[in-house]
């Protein structure tokens, strides 16, 4: 069986992405909370700037489920009896360690990601206080709202937006063993041999990999977070590979994937970034009248006049403790 075949087969490990909740058939309201610094730097430059998870508390989450997935993956007396013979057992936990090699070295290197939180237009006016204390420059930065009923379709673009599950440790822990009986369950129609057998666990890391970068502990829950993730695997034809790029902070130097939404393969013509944001909201402590003529003067500075009405400012009673 070639891959094409062995995919169709397989294909259930994904059933429990429901294609109801993911964009393009969900458009929600999604904001970015941020530093003031960085909205001047987006506004400037027309530029989102993907992070790698790496570099970011999200590193904790994805190492749990790509490393508890590929750990039980190898502890499994389920797979390796129901694909019967020994030599095509080994055969597929090879392929699969190498994924998991070529994931851990090489693609999470280049894995981008651009974190949102779903925003409710009347529950959220004011922002999340937890979303401005953790992202929003302890309140002293903005939230940029954006519509992504105006974000453009671009057939085959290597991103996935989609929204982030949560749960325990050991409810992800559950859920990688129910994958792996369901994986069992549907190779049991699948004739492999040690010629395909390298198909089959790419198909399961692949669900796994998803599993990792979309899934965060249940104390996160608050935060309705949605994600942009830019996968180099799925960039096959290198449609994105020019945009990686590095930015200097403080904290040194680090990898970036530098998304310009006015120049993205695809997107229609005459496109602008302020077509796609609903509104800036100013953080709680950056939002005295002077903070916000302040930040009406940046929209004027970039070129985006028309950005000026849709600034509001958080009414939180929020101050951040000193020391």
């Amino acid at each position: 069986m070639d891959f094409r075949a062995i995919w169709t087969s397989l294909r259930g490990l994904f059933d429990d992405i429901k294609e109801e909740d993911q964009f393009f058939n969900q458009k929600p309201l999604l904001a970015h909370y941020t530093t003031i610094d960085a909205l001047d730097k987006i506004l400037e430059s027309g530029e989102f700037w993907l992070s790698n998870p790496l570099l970011m508390n999200d590193y904790e989450e994805v190492a749990f489920g790509i490393g508890n997935a590929t750990r039980l993956v190898g502890e499994s007396t389920t797979i390796r009896d129901t694909l019967r013979d020994e030599a095509v057992w080994r055969e597929f936990l090879r392929a699969y360690e190498m994924f998991w090699s070529r994931f851990s070295i090489d693609h999470v290197l280049n894995v981008y990601i651009f974190c949102l939180s779903r925003h409710d237009k009347m529950l959220d006016a004011n922002g999340k206080l937890s979303m401005w204390r953790g992202y929003g420059g302890n309140g002293n930065g903005a939230a940029i709202v954006f519509r992504t009923d105006q974000f453009p379709n671009v057939e085959n673009a290597p991103l996935i937006l989609t929204p982030i599950e949560y749960a325990s440790n050991d409810q992800r822990i559950e859920w990688i063993n129910a994958k792996i009986e369901k994986f069992c369950e549907l190779v049991e129609g699948v004739k492999v041999d040690i010629e395909n057998a390298e198909y089959c666990a790419q198909i399961l890391f692949s669900r796994f990999e998803l599993f990792s970068l979309y899934t965060k502990h249940n104390g996160f829950s608050e935060e309705r977070e949605w994600r942009v993730a830019y996968l180099p695997s799925r960039d096959t034809g290198g449609v994105l590979a020019h945009l990686y790029g590095y930015a200097v902070s403080s904290r040194g130097i680090a990898p970036k994937l530098k998304l310009k939404i006015e120049d993205f393969p695809g997107a229609p013509k005459g496109m602008r970034l302020e077509d796609m944001i609903d509104g800036i909201i100013l953080g709680p402590t950056s939002s005295s009248p002077l903070s916000k003529e302040a930040v009406i003067r940046m929209c004027d500075r970039h070129g985006r006049p028309s950005l000026k009405e849709r600034i509001t400012t958080s009414s939180i009673p929020f101050r951040p403790l000193s020391g």
